[in-house]
């Protein structure tokens, strides 16, 4: 069943919105069948980009902030090359 979304998308649970984030920015940076991971900045400037239209503009705000948390964790996970 599909939430459904105020003109601010406070009726979109909290948790969806979140994992929205994680798996844009995921999608994003990753190589795909179809595509190349994009470069950094694309991805950033991406995600800017569509805060407040798709994402929340607060979380967006904390995505920044954690940020360098992300991509330390990120580095501990490198993408399997074999795969």
């Amino acid at each position: 069943m599909k939430c459904p979304r105020t003109d601010n998308g406070e009726e979109i649970p909290f948790a969806g919105r979140i994992v929205a984030i994680a798996d844009v920015f995921d999608a994003l940076c990753s190589k795909r069948v179809y595509k190349e991971p994009w470069s950094e900045e694309q991805v950033l400037a991406e995600m800017r980009k569509l805060a407040g239209s798709k994402f929340d503009p607060e979380l967006m705000n904390i995505f920044f902030e954690i940020l360098p948390n992300i991509k330390q964790t990120q580095s501990l996970y490198p993408e399997d090359p074999t795969a």
